[in-house]
């Protein structure tokens, strides 16, 4: 009797869930406006809607368990495991979408490619590029500003995360794609960093993390046994293009390169499998 029933709710339990109707996008969103940053506040409103979700099953999670019978306790667990806690992250990919376009990224790193690193004499200045991300940074801060009445400070800074995460990899892409830098070259690097930073503080309302951008320029002063060091403890920060850039401005013996490209190729390996 219990295998007929089970049989007999299946079917209808299939059936109950082909009757609710797919998501759809109101005709009246879009999502590729630059002027509305890509339908920020859209995204900000289901962002925070599945915010209010977790919030409120959480709150529920315990008469959930009480009051469901006991074949139905994992069910319940599969759902917070599974749904509720996986919703806290997915605040940051509904906004990385529209980070990538907000800035000009491709002409940054335009700009980056172009500066040369093989000086001899440390500059004054800081490099074009930082003045340029600077200013468009600014730009989209005001534009967040103008809609910011309407939009939760969590979001706005899931967006800047998201922004300042691209950001640095930007700055990464850029600095391994010199073919050729000198020690006044790698300083001329920190100094653009620290230009930037100091900027970005006055700019953006979410600290620019840093660190791996720091950590990558400070590489090349690194002895052989250092930098192997550093690649294992740092591999993962990384992607193995940019590694392989470093090595190739790194003023490092060919044998020693070698060592290190052999063990770049390793750890991403590894990593891969």
């Amino acid at each position: 009797a219990a295998a007929a029933a089970a049989a007999v709710a299946a079917p209808v339990e299939r059936a109950v869930v082909s009757e609710i109707p797919l998501a759809e996008m109101c005709p009246d969103i879009n999502l590729r406006h630059q002027g509305s940053l890509y339908g920020f506040s859209f995204r900000a409103l289901g962002a925070e809607s599945l915010m209010f979700l977790a919030r409120s099953l959480s709150v529920c999670a315990e008469v959930l368990r009480q009051r469901v019978p006991i074949e139905g306790v994992d069910r319940v667990a599969l759902l917070f495991t599974n749904t509720v806690e996986v919703l806290r992250e997915l605040r940051r990919f509904i906004f990385r979408n529209s980070a990538a376009k907000l800035l000009d990224y491709k002409r940054f790193l335009t700009e980056m490619t172009s500066v040369k690193w093989d000086l001899k004499e440390i500059p004054s200045q800081q490099s074009a590029y930082v003045d340029n991300i600077s200013i468009e940074c600014t730009a989209v801060q005001a534009r967040i500003a103008a809609m910011s009445a309407r939009i939760a400070p969590e979001s706005q800074a899931s967006l800047w995360d998201e922004m300042l995460l691209q950001l640095a990899m930007l700055l990464l892409d850029g600095y391994s794609a010199a073919k050729k830098c000198t020690m006044q070259g790698r300083a001329l690097m920190q100094l653009d960093l620290q230009q930037l930073l100091s900027k970005l503080r006055v700019t953006t309302p979410v600290r620019f993390r840093s660190e791996i951008v720091e950590g990558f320029i400070k590489a090349f002063y690194k002895t052989e046994e250092e930098l192997e060091a550093w690649l294992r403890e740092q591999h993962q920060f990384y992607s193995a293009k940019q590694l392989t850039g470093l090595l190739t401005s790194l003023p490092l013996q060919k044998k020693a390169k070698d060592r290190a490209s052999r063990l770049i190729d390793e750890l991403k390996g590894a990593r891969d499998n």
